[in-house]
């Protein structure tokens, strides 16, 4: 077979000549002719070619673009070998990839959706020369043109390797021009083809997709790595594709109604099953693909025809026709003599045999034990030829039809095929070697790593490492006696990071199990079919299997939704949001993670704040909800709603209790002593005159679709209602007397209304009374009067939740809170319970390492618990924390009140270290908030622990509290934060932290050595974390002490 000489960019180039206006490439990010495609890859190669030689590598780091296939010709033009960098793998695997090709250049795109991987590894390559694609493509000054020969590289492609690192494989343009010249016509590649890029860059498909669809002038159609992972049902609709390469595992899981439209299937990276044949459509031509990446595409292809048109050979286990190769069997044992049939190893001969192994990847000589130019068996050949050894065992067969064809039975070494990927044991053993004698200085751990197959009604193939070390074990009444054994769990953790840091995720094995002898064959190797065997016999894998190392999973349907709820809640599009993302890191707090559970639990969902914070989506447990809430209003006596309609001027729609938090403002705001005043008074200035008829009509909806804005508060019989009523709240065109005074007016009252509004066409003046809204509910009501006068357009939403939350507290959760609130220290120590009058303030600046809000609200809580922590008591506290209770079901969407305080308790031990307190209090804090549905007077019905004298208000972030035309706003309180003894309010935004003390509670002097002890914890905390792991709280209280900054606390009489 002779090899074609010619390269493949001149194959290109003569459809971008001749078709220089068909479509090219069709990708998520845009669409290019082959004209624009050879105009900006030539562009692109003048760039390149200042800085590599003919031969030179030059790693591709993309995402999957339209700039991937423009790199891939301009580095061919330019005489570089492209190497495809998959950025989903760990960084430091990249930086081994290009180091062993001797790069000294990076293509890039100038714009991506995920810079953080692309960022990571320039650091990590301390800032190589980079080439913008997107900046170097926009003219080219002169013709450009480089002498490059057939027999140069054209790609190096990366497989695992048996040495401990991943394996280089180079191809030269000679290869690839035969193999296009030889099999694009055998896998019915057209110019009408549209070929879906599915495969990852980390696999030799990516490459032949891309170069085989550009040099049969077909479209290549690229979507985003979200959308292959997540919406890949609605992938090929979207793109009309028609010719895609898939492993049959992975077309399996697609299904029929997504690939039954195709026109051509291709499977290939795993073995067929005679269901993988004719489950698509019925026109659908499926083909199976035989090849290593050690040679060039497909040696051998299986056409097995449509469900309507089969061919007469349908066993799946035929490899096919060999159109670019001769295919040659040998004795296993003896490679000089061939099998004429029966079984043997797979040897491939022809001009598609890729130019070998870097050395620099396998070690020298490693080409030579696989590929050779003169096979003993051709003895008088005319001219030397290329063969390259698979290890693939296959049995030599002859038909019915005397027709001899070649049937694929296993491998002759280890190697690992799982999901298509190729996996060398060896890699994964030596890096958990490494592993031990690195973190745990063993020298004396065997490893061997192995695939296996549960029975327990499940098809799917898992990848496990066996341990053979000094572990303590413990015995497993079965048949087999293999004993297991048992790391810590710390141990374990650390296995697991390390190993993610350095293997793609399909070679982290799903199981690590510790065994204290490997079963052994007669001579002495290690048993793999008794492993196996064992193996399936053990449970699967599970979330709560200490031993499980498990990579970033294949999220599922519910998973997805959840995703979908993040997007929304980060204010993001859904393809920004990845099964790994995490809330925390993306800097969301507890209130983003209440407002995603809220929403999910108005989707039928069910997940806890803690998993919200603390894992990724594709960590988290999302069940359906199997329940829904309750509908049913809290009864309302008929002669209570008579008494409560006489006392109302309005017509009386709905009358429900007030909430916990009204209930305890309202002791407080009905004392006739109190100056406090809870009314905020909002004013806006509008940048352009507005339509008054028309902003009164979208008031008018605004108020129908929201009862809170109509609410009084009325009392019958001692207790508190709200009361709904059917009349409007007017729009005042001018302003009342009392707001041209500097104070705020009160407008607190029992059955008086609670909000005003004034407006002119320049301006917009409202007051309403906190007991109406929080600082979460407030921008939802003026977002509904912007869309409403912009849109014309109000939303309903249903208030009956609101009313009926939360629900009984009783069972588990009674008793949980029982025991959380048993003997707390409280502080300061208070004589009365209000009304307490602010009458003194004071601002501290609080420095913080971290900037994500979690993280500072959970170093700021653990230095409040220290500070609060009294000499001589028992190391358990409470104090009073804003929580936004914006977990219900339709919370996240609700203009009403749902904040409240409610108590947090911190437990601490004596011995305990700050790192291990920090770790504790968050999980402490978590626990609590999945607990968090109750409210004070519920906790006060359990007895008389339920109480707190600190109150902390964390203030999320400032984004979006006043927005579209109200953008320009302005708000003030009479006097909003007079409620408590000591309250301290803390910006998460400014890092402010202002104290509001009431003297009777805490004197001056006290309340200022209070501040400081905070600060020095503080800085204890910041720096202990980063830094030293063994720091007790005995030491850190010692040393606060010796500062003179800690006091025995003596509340003042």
């Amino acid at each position: 077979m002779m090899p074609l000489t010619k390269c493949v960019h001149h194959i290109i180039e003569e459809h971008c000549e001749a078709y220089p206006n068909k479509t090219a490439i069709d990708a998520w990010d845009g669409k290019l002719t082959y004209g624009e495609l050879n105009r900006l890859s030539s562009a692109l190669a003048a760039s390149i070619a200042e800085h590599v030689s003919v031969g030179d590598a030059v790693p591709l780091c993309f995402w999957k673009s339209k700039w991937t296939p423009v790199a891939i010709l301009a580095v061919m033009k330019a005489g570089g070998a492209f190497v495809l960098f998959d950025l989903s793998v760990p960084i430091e695997r990249l930086k081994t990839m290009y180091d062993c090709v001797g790069a000294s250049i990076l293509l890039i795109a100038g714009t991506t959706h995920n810079p953080k991987p692309l960022e990571e590894l320039r650091k990590i390559l301390l800032q190589p020369t980079c080439i913008i694609v997107d900046e170097c493509t926009t003219n080219l000054r002169e013709p450009f043109a480089r002498e490059i020969k057939p027999e140069n590289r054209l790609y190096i492609v990366f497989t695992s390797g048996t040495t401990g690192n991943p394996k280089g494989i180079a191809v030269t343009h000679s290869a690839m021009a035969t193999s296009i010249a030889k099999t694009a016509g055998s896998i019915f590649l057209e110019r009408s083809s549209r070929v879906l890029q599915f495969a990852s860059y980390s696999f030799d498909l990516s490459i032949y997709d891309h170069l085989f669809t550009l040099a049969s002038a077909a479209c290549l159609c690229i979507p985003t790595e979200f959308d292959l992972r997540v919406r890949y049902r609605k992938v090929f609709k979207n793109f009309n594709a028609n010719w895609v390469t898939l492993t049959p595992s992975l077309a399996r899981m697609l299904g029929r109604e997504v690939l039954e439209n195709l026109e051509v299937l291709a499977l290939a990276g795993e073995r067929i099953t005679k269901d993988d044949i004719f489950r698509w459509g019925d026109e659908t031509r499926i083909l199976g693909l035989y090849g290593p990446a050690e040679f060039v595409a497909s040696a051998t292809i299986k056409v097995f025809g449509s469900r309507l048109h089969p061919s007469a050979n349908l066993d799946p286990a035929d490899l096919g026709s060999s159109v670019s190769t001769v295919c040659w069997v040998i004795d296993p044992k003896d490679p000089s003599k061939l099998v004429d049939y029966g079984e043997g190893e797979l040897v491939l001969e022809g001009p598609c045999v890729s130019a070998g192994y870097l050395d620099s990847t396998s070690g020298v000589g490693a080409s030579e034990k696989k590929f050779f130019n003169h096979a003993p068996w051709q003895k008088g050949a005319s001219r030397p030829s290329r063969f390259y050894m698979t290890g693939d065992l296959v049995e030599v067969c002859r038909g019915p039809d005397g027709r001899t064809f070649l049937k694929f039975r296993g491998r002759k070494d280890r190697q690992i095929k799982l999901n298509g990927q190729r996996i060398e044991p060896g890699e994964v053993e030596t890096a958990i070697c490494s592993f031990f004698k690195i973190s745990q200085n063993s020298e004396t751990v065997d490893v061997f790593v192995d695939v296996f197959q549960s029975s327990r009604g499940s098809s799917c193939t898992f990848l496990a490492a066996y341990i053979k070390g000094p572990f303590h074990a413990k015995s497993y009444h079965s048949s087999r006696e293999i004993t297991q054994g048992y790391l810590s769990e710390e141990t374990e953790s650390d296995l697991r990071s390390f190993l993610i840091k350095r293997l793609p995720p399909y070679m982290v094995p799903t199981n690590v199990l510790y065994i204290d002898e490997f079963p052994l064959t007669p001579t002495g190797k290690i048993n793999s079919p008794e492993l196996r065997k064992w193996m399936e016999h053990q449970s699967l894998p599970t979330q709560n299997t200490k031993a499980a190392i498990q990579p970033p999973a294949v999220i599922d349907h519910l998973q997805y939704r959840l995703m979908e709820i993040f997007a929304h809640t980060l204010g993001r599009q859904i393809e920004d949001i990845t099964p790994d993302i995490k809330l925390t890191d993306e800097g969301g707090d507890s209130l983003r993670a209440m407002e995603i559970v809220g929403e999910a639990y108005m989707q039928g969902l069910v997940v806890t704040i803690s998993d919200v914070l603390d894992q990724p989506v594709s960590s988290i447990v999302v069940r359906e909800r199997t329940t829904t809430v309750p509908q049913q209003l809290p009864y309302v006596d008929a002669a209570v709603f008579d008494l409560a309609q006489k006392s109302l001027k309005e017509q009386l729609e709905s009358l429900n209790p007030c909430t916990g938090e009204q209930e305890e403002m309202l002791p407080t705001l009905l004392d006739e002593n109190t100056k406090l005043n809870l009314t905020l008074r909002i004013e806006c200035e509008f940048q352009s005159s507005i339509d008054a008829n028309r902003l009164a009509k979208a008031w008018e909806r605004v108020v129908l679709a929201n009862p809170i804005l109509r609410t009084r508060i009325l009392q019958v019989h001692g207790r508190f209602y709200q009361a709904v009523v059917a009349a409007d709240v007017p729009l005042n065109i001018r302003d009342p007397p009392e707001w041209t005074t500097g104070s705020i007016l009160n407008i607190f009252g029992l059955g008086r209304p609670l909000v005003r509004i004034y407006f002119d066409t320049t301006s917009f003046k409202m007051l309403i009374h906190h007991i109406l809204f929080d600082g979460y509910s407030l921008p939802l009501i003026l977002r509904s009067l912007d869309k409403a006068y912009e849109e014309n357009k109000v939303e309903y939403v249903d208030y009956d939740n609101f009313y009926n939350w939360p629900p009984k507290l009783e069972g588990r959760k009674s008793d949980f809170w029982k025991e959380k609130l048993r003997e707390c220290q409280v502080f300061p120590v208070l004589g009365s319970r209000g009304p307490y009058l602010e009458d003194y303030c004071v601002s501290r600046k609080l420095f913080f390492t971290s900037t994500d809000t979690y993280s500072t609200g959970a170093q700021l809580r653990l230095a409040l618990g220290l500070t609060l922590l009294q000499p001589h008591r028992p190391l358990k506290l409470v104090y009073g924390e804003m929580l936004a209770h914006r977990e219900g079901p339709g919370f996240n969407k609700l203009p009403a009140p749902t904040a409240s305080v409610l108590p947090v308790v911190m437990e601490f031990q004596s011995q305990q270290t700050i790192h291990e307190a920090y770790e504790s209090i968050k999980r402490q804090i978590a626990e609590q908030m999945d607990n968090a549905d109750v409210t004070m007077s519920q906790l006060r019905a359990l007895g008389d622990d339920a109480d707190y004298a600190c109150v902390l208000i964390i203030q999320p972030p400032e984004v979006g509290m006043f927005s579209g035309m109200f953008k320009h706003s302005k708000a003030a309180y009479g006097n909003a934060l007079a409620r408590w003894g000591l309250c301290l309010e803390f910006n998460v935004t400014t890092k402010n932290l202002k104290a509001h003390v009431d003297t009777r509670a805490l004197d001056t002097s006290k309340a200022l050595k209070f501040l400081d002890s905070l600060e020095a914890y503080l800085r204890i905390i910041l720096c202990t974390l980063s830094s030293d792991s063994s720091y007790t709280i005995a030491r850190a209280t010692s040393e606060v002490a010796q500062d003179g900054v800690i006091s025995h606390y003596i509340p003042p009489k």
